[in-house]
């Protein structure tokens, strides 16, 4: 409320009301920008996809000491939310799970516990590999649209656990 939205988004809403078609990514994301832009004539939504064959032929990885392998991957913003993913799965876990945490969160935001692991900035073939070996992925993200790390983690065959707030509910 502080800035001037419209003038801030002129450009964009210029765009969105001279194209012929809209493609949205979720209904979430439909109804987010209805709400602002006004409904478009011609719309349709698509939620993003992952490679299939390339995660056929990725190995799963295993750690040699964990019952079940639990994960989360993100570019750590606030909205991201990485500290409710961490008490969801202190809570909720185990002794013997573990939380792989991949994308760069600085040392000084990182929770030191014997079951969480950071793994830092992953290659897209690393991630596949994550998500095969864990059983669940956590994304507790505030108002995210349709998260790829999210549909790449489903394609891999995790347990989803997310927020009801956005579109991540929809994958």
């Amino acid at each position: 409320t502080d800035f001037n939205y419209n003038k801030q988004n002129e450009k964009i809403k210029k765009t969105y009301d001279i194209s012929n078609w809209v493609i949205f990514q979720s209904y979430f994301n439909r109804q987010l920008i209805s709400k602002y832009f006004g409904s478009h004539n011609n719309s349709i939504i698509i939620h993003n996809g992952a490679d299939l064959e390339i995660i056929e032929d990725t190995p799963p990885f295993v750690p040699d000491t964990c019952k079940n392998m639990w994960s989360c991957a993100s570019s750590w913003r606030p909205h991201k939310r990485l500290n409710e993913n961490i008490r969801f799965f202190l809570e909720h876990s185990t002794k013997e799970d573990v939380l792989m945490i991949a994308g760069e969160v600085p040392p000084n935001q990182q929770v030191v516990h014997d079951n969480i692991n950071y793994l830092g900035e992953l290659s897209q073939q690393e991630l596949y590999s994550l998500y095969k070996g864990s059983k669940y992925f956590i994304h507790l993200a505030w108002l995210d649209h349709c998260p790829n790390v999210v549909v790449d983690a489903r394609a891999c065959g995790c347990k989803i656990i997310c927020s009801s707030a956005g579109g991540t509910k929809e994958i």
